[in-house]
């Protein structure tokens, strides 16, 4: 649901730079592997729910904010270039409302529809890794040996869970990871963390 309300935020925007729709987790895939809240950006390592959307605008050097939606629809981003192709792949940094202005998710792909206002992403913050080795163009036997066979799966999508309590804090922690996989390689990414009382 949450999913469907996002893409229409997305539509109404008309922004060339929005991220991509993720697809629907529900129900919520579940894993027995640890899935990390950290994406490596080169050297550079992103903290989900932590590092800002300013932050990392500010380590790179380059990039424009983005916004869209309004209440609980309202999303915030950061795209880049992964690549000098104009249709190549893309980075996106974004965040719900519940993230406040920190980073909730991270959507990598290997192809877009050539966004002109996404701007290159420095060679320092490359490569881009999740699960500290996971990166677009890995085999898909690299995704089963790092995270297991996939507990839930949807039109090409390998998608994993994890759900954390602090029940001393009254915290809830849900961490989800998706990795697109065509003709044996990876070409979609996303990593995304939401924390709730």
């Amino acid at each position: 649901m949450r999913r469907a309300a996002v893409a229409l935020a997305l539509q109404a925007s008309c922004a060339l730079a929005a991220p991509p729709t993720l697809p629907d987790l529900t129900p919520v895939p579940t894993t027995s592997s640890s899935l990390s809240p950290t994406v490596r950006f080169g050297r550079l390592d992103l903290t989900l729910e932590q590092t800002t959307l300013a932050q990392f605008r500010a380590d790179a050097g380059v990039g424009t904010l983005h916004r869209a939606g309004e209440g609980a629809e309202r999303l915030q981003w950061l795209c880049y270039a992964l690549g000098p192709a104009p249709k190549g792949p893309r980075a996106w940094l974004w965040s719900r409302r519940m993230h406040g202005d920190t980073i909730g998710a991270v959507t990598l792909s290997s192809s877009s529809s050539g966004e002109a206002d996404c701007p290159r992403l420095p060679a320092r913050l490359k490569p881009v890794q999740l699960q500290d080795r996971l990166a677009l163009g890995a085999a898909s036997h690299q995704v089963i040996d790092l995270l297991g066979r996939p507990e839930g799966a949807h039109d090409g999508w390998w998608l994993y869970g994890q759900e954390d309590s602090a029940p001393s804090q009254g915290l809830n922690r849900r961490r989800y990871l998706g990795a697109h996989v065509s003709h044996g390689k990876v070409d979609e990414l996303f990593v995304e963390q939401t924390t709730t009382e």
